[in-house]
């Protein structure tokens, strides 16, 4: 192969690793909203427990903006059909 054809080769397989890696945050970004709806924990009641460990930096009104984060990039994602090349790419 070209020295060309080696960069074009490594440069694909990057973006199908990337790809894939996407879409699987996206997937476990989505189970934990699942998982947090489904046992109706309220994250900013534990608040003082964050601060007593080791997500300190964080309280629940930051992680409830993750979550909320989370599903308005897989919308985006989504609606604009970035979610189609992603999976393309990664199978």
């Amino acid at each position: 192969m070209t020295d060309q054809t080696d960069k074009a080769m490594k440069i694909g397989r990057k973006l199908v690793e990337l790809s894939d890696r996407l879409m699987k945050v996206m997937e476990e970004a989505r189970a934990v909203k699942d998982e947090k709806e489904s046992s109706g924990i309220d994250l900013t009641a534990y608040n003082v427990v964050y601060a007593d460990n080791d997500l300190r930096h964080v309280d629940g009104t930051n992680l409830n903006n993750c979550i909320s984060s989370f599903a308005a990039f897989e919308t985006w994602a989504t609606t604009n059909f970035h979610d189609d090349i992603w999976q393309t790419a990664r199978n």
